[in-house]
């Protein structure tokens, strides 16, 4: 694929800067100590059966950037406590280059001092049981980040109609609807008690829909999306026009949504964002999701961004270099999960 070429182009020629080049895992779940895993093109996929951590590596490495932690999707409970092992604390650190041109590694820690939060994660000095040979504190690379986790994403009306404990659900929609409908229809955002219930409307523009499109092989004319609260707590709604019908998530297929909503984020992403998607394919058809991943290398190489996947699907891997492909597996001596090239 002349895309493909393309990228490993750019990226050789440094077109890729403010770009995480590895993260190792000295101590990080039941994952084997010090497992490295290189981003040797931005376009990085995940394979390997359920259960091998391929999803907490994406929830660790969304955590790596300034600003970002692990604890937003990792915390320690009495059902799954988080303990350290061979004297090492739950940690990850990612390499990259600064603006010297120089690789440098960010060691963020969990922390244990008496008194703190127990999901507190800090950016520590090096410490040579972590692998690093010492030196000053390095700051983490600071970078955009996108985290989509395609598993759970639930549009507003699902979020209702199949998670609600109310007698008559559809009666509570019907009901609601209308709210929906007027700031659809004049963008406005409602408050009720001083708390806003929605955000502002978003039409989809031409180019998001001729993506949409593309990747659906259906024409579609217009759009909208917006995130809101009327059914069932904050959760997205998108319309989708045909030339025949216009219809929100209630009727479009789930897979409909879900392309959706990952081609308006996407297109609103700053260039150079680290975007990462937790089984992208989930409800598209095969043919779908080769066009979504067409789609994806398009932003790589137009956007520069740096795109970390897991998936199921060998239309997703298809015609990748095995260079973007790493595989995870359980080790049956140690019970740990190893990540090796594919």
């Amino acid at each position: 694929m002349n895309d493909i070429k393309n990228i490993w182009q750019i990226k050789e020629s440094g077109g890729f800067p403010n770009y995480i080049d590895y993260i190792r895992l000295p101590q990080f779940k039941d994952i084997a100590e010090d497992t490295q895993i290189n981003f040797d093109f931005p376009l990085t996929v995940f394979v390997g059966a359920n259960g091998t951590r391929k999803s907490s590596v994406l929830k660790g490495l969304q955590g790596c950037p300034k600003g970002e932690s692990p604890k937003k999707y990792w915390f320690s409970t009495k059902l799954d406590p988080i303990l350290g092992k061979n004297d090492k604390r739950s940690s990850i650190i990612h390499g990259y280059k600064n603006s010297r041109g120089n690789t440098v590694e960010c060691l963020k820690l969990r922390a244990t001092k008496k008194g703190r939060n127990w999901d507190y994660w800090e950016t520590s000095r090096p410490f040579k049981k972590y692998g690093l040979a010492g030196g000053r504190r390095q700051e983490p690379i600071n970078k955009p980040v996108q985290y989509l986790n395609f598993r759970s994403l639930l549009p507003a009306f699902d979020k209702c109609f199949f998670y609600s404990d109310r007698p008559v659900v559809q009666d509570y929609i019907r009901n609601k609807s209308p709210f929906l409908r007027n700031v659809l229809d004049s963008g406005k955002v409602i408050k009720i008690a001083g708390k806003e219930q929605n955000e502002a409307p978003e039409p989809l523009t031409n180019k998001e829909l001729m993506h949409i499109s593309k990747i659906l092989g259906r024409d579609y004319k217009q759009g909208s999306y917006i995130n809101h609260k009327f059914f069932s707590g904050w959760a997205e709604t998108v319309v989708l026009a045909t030339e025949h019908y216009s219809y929100s998530e209630a009727f479009a297929g789930s897979g409909e949504t879900a392309v959706a909503v990952l081609v308006h984020k996407m297109e609103k992403a700053s260039d150079g964002s680290l975007i990462i998607l937790d089984e992208p394919e989930v409800s598209l058809h095969p043919e779908a999701q080769r066009r979504l991943k067409d789609y994806l290398i398009e932003k790589v190489k137009v956007n520069k961004h740096q795109i970390v996947i897991s998936t199921h699907s060998p239309f997703i891997i298809e015609n990748l270099p095995n260079e973007a492909i790493k595989a995870f597996r359980i080790s049956p001596e140690t019970g740990s999960t190893e990540v090796t090239p594919w």
